[in-house]
C-alpha cells in the first residue's frame, strides 16, 4: 500500500460504505402541492405533533409512491437521527440551479414527507425563532422507521432528546457534509463515511469481557496513490480532558487486540475534532496529554474545525 502522507501501513484500515453523495434527481417534487407545515418555536425541546398512525394500506402506498430522493432523505435522517432542513438541503438538493431554488424545493419536499407521516419535526428550532426554517430539526416518524425497517419497526417510539445529545448529532451531520465537500477537491479520489453504529467495533477485553468501541464516524480518504483510514471523534467541549484520554485509551486497547489488523490489515488513525468556544485551547491540552502517554507515532491527531480538511488529507498532527 502506498501513501503520500508519510505514515506506516499501521495507520490505515478499510472501512465503510459511501454516504452523502448528491442525488441526480432534481426537479420531481419542485411543483408538487404540499401542506406547509411550520415547526412551532417554544422554549422547551419537545417532539411536535404529527399525523396519526399510518395504517398498513397507506404505508404500502407510500412504499410504492416515494421517490428515490424521498428514500434517500429517510435513510439519511434515520442514520443521523436528527438533521436540520439546511443539512438535508446540503445532502440532497445541491443541484437545483440556485440556492433559492434548492431552499424552496427542500422545504416543499420535507413538508410533504411530514404531512405524509414519515418525518416529524422538533418543536424548537436550533438557534431559536430568528434562525429561520433552515434550522428546523427533522427526525423519523414511526411510519418512516417502519418503511426503513421493512415494516418491522411498528413499535418505534419517538423520544425527546436532550439538547446536548441533539447538538452532538447535528455536529456529526455538519462534519459529514464537510467530508462530502472535501471529497470534491482535485487531490481526493473519494471519501467514504460510515456512521454509528456501522462504524462501531465489538471486541474482547483483557479479562475476556465483551467491549464496544464507538467512534462517531469512520472515514476512508483515497487519493491518486494513497488511502488513509480514520476513526473520527467529535468533541463539543462538554467532556473533561481526562474523559477524552479514557476514550483514547480504549482505542489503544482495541489496537492491541489485533482484531482490526486481522480483518483489514492495518489500524486507522484516530482524529479528535474539537469544537466549541475553547476548541483551540482544549486541542492543545489534549495533544500534550496524548504525547505524554507514549502512544504509537501518528496514531492520534487533534484538530479544530478549520484544520479538519488538512488533517484528513495531509495527515498533520
Amino acid at each position: 500500500m502506498t501513501t503520500n502522507t508519510g505514515h506506516t501501513p499501521e495507520d490505515r484500515i478499510p472501512i465503510a460504505a459511501p454516504l452523502g453523495s448528491p442525488d441526480p434527481s432534481a426537479t420531481d417534487e419542485a411543483t408538487q402541492a404540499s401542506a406547509a407545515l411550520a415547526a412551532p418555536n417554544t422554549d422547551t425541546l419537545s417532539v411536535s405533533s404529527s399525523p396519526g398512525r399510518v395504517g398498513g394500506r397507506a404505508l404500502a402506498k407510500l412504499r410504492h409512491d416515494l421517490t428515490e430522493r424521498d428514500w434517500r432523505i429517510l435513510r439519511l435522517v434515520g442514520d443521523h437521527r436528527y438533521l436540520t432542513t439546511r443539512q438535508i438541503e446540503g445532502f440532497c438538493f445541491t443541484n437545483l440551479g440556485s440556492p433559492e431554488s434548492a431552499e424552496r424545493t427542500t422545504r416543499r419536499v420535507l413538508a410533504r414527507l411530514a404531512h405524509e407521516g414519515v418525518l416529524r419535526t422538533l418543536a424548537r428550532r436550533i438557534g431559536g425563532v430568528r434562525a429561520g426554517s433552515g434550522a428546523t430539526v427533522y427526525h423519523l416518524a414511526p411510519a418512516g422507521a417502519r418503511l426503513l425497517a421493512g415494516d418491522t419497526g411498528r413499535h418505534f417510539r419517538s423520544r425527546e432528546p436532550s439538547e446536548r445529545f441533539l447538538l452532538h448529532c447535528l455536529a456529526i451531520g455538519d462534519t459529514h457534509l464537510e467530508l462530502n465537500s472535501i471529497a470534491t477537491r482535485d487531490a481526493i479520489t473519494s471519501i467514504e463515511v460510515a456512521l454509528e453504529p456501522a462504524c462501531w467495533r465489538t471486541y474482547t477485553g483483557p479479562g475476556g469481557e465483551s467491549r464496544s468501541l464507538q467512534p462517531d464516524l469512520a472515514v476512508t480518504v483515497q487519493g491518486a496513490d494513497y488511502e488513509d483510514r480514520w476513526f473520527l471523534e467529535i468533541d463539543m467541549g462538554t467532556e473533561s480532558i481526562p474523559t477524552l484520554l479514557t476514550k483514547s485509551a480504549q482505542y489503544d486497547t482495541y489496537r492491541r487486540t489485533g482484531a482490526e489488523q486481522a480483518a483489514h490489515e492495518v489500524f486507522p488513525m484516530v482524529c479528535w475534532l474539537m469544537l466549541g468556544a475553547k476548541a483551540d485551547t482544549r486541542a492543545e491540552q489534549l495533544r500534550q496529554r496524548l504525547r505524554a502517554k507514549g502512544y504509537p507515532n501518528g496514531m492520534f491527531h487533534v484538530c479544530t474545525e478549520d484544520q479538519l480538511s488538512l488533517t484528513l488529507t495531509g495527515a498533520v498532527a
